[in-house]
């Protein structure tokens, strides 16, 4: 078994939009009560603050933890809970490593004034704005620009004027594809 991203369920279900597409599609089939999309709607979007939270944390020095005894349990459980269980372990400790190294990758900007410059444009809530929707549009995760915005802020490369702006704009990027969801549907 090859282990990737892409196969990672942990990283699938940071996706708040995958669940409300998902919650309008069954509205639109007529197998969820619009009254009841609601509160999945609702919860939905409350769950994404779970990880915005972790990132917050700064855990990523501490990834091998998850990573390590996942990648034992993948690799040598015998029933298949146990190899579920291994690979959305490695899966949180990836996506915290990952945010590592994209915080520690990020520090040298600080000395490209191009850089610098950029980002403070970030400061006019419209660039900003756009920027956070574009990133998100192009990731499909709000929370996966957040840990970015996390990191950048972290770091001093971004304000929190910028960081505010960037990240009111994510939440744009996101309703975008709940937005093409919804075209066509009575």
């Amino acid at each position: 078994m090859s282990l990737s991203v892409g196969n990672c369920a942990l990283l699938r279900e940071l996706s708040s939009s995958v669940v409300i597409i998902l919650a309008i599609a069954l509205v639109s089939a007529g197998a969820l009560p619009f009254r009841n999309s609601l509160g999945v709607v609702l919860g939905a979007n409350i769950g994404t603050t779970i990880p915005s939270q972790l990132f917050a944390f700064d855990l990523g020095q501490y990834a091998v933890v998850a990573m390590l005894p996942g990648l034992l349990l993948l690799s040598f459980a015998k029933k298949r809970t146990g190899r579920t269980m291994g690979r959305a372990l490695f899966c949180f400790g990836l996506l915290f490593f990952s945010l590592f190294i994209i915080g520690e990758a990020a520090a040298p900007l600080k000395d490209y004034e191009a850089v610098q410059a950029w980002l403070l444009k970030l400061e006019n809530p419209v660039r900003g704005a756009g920027a956070g929707a574009l990133i998100t549009l192009l990731i499909q995760s709000s929370s996966a620009t957040l840990g970015m915005v996390i990191k950048l802020a972290a770091k001093g490369l971004l304000t929190l004027p910028a960081g505010i702006a960037v990240m009111l704009g994510a939440e744009l990027g996101t309703c975008s594809d709940t937005l093409l969801a919804t075209l066509g549907r009575r």
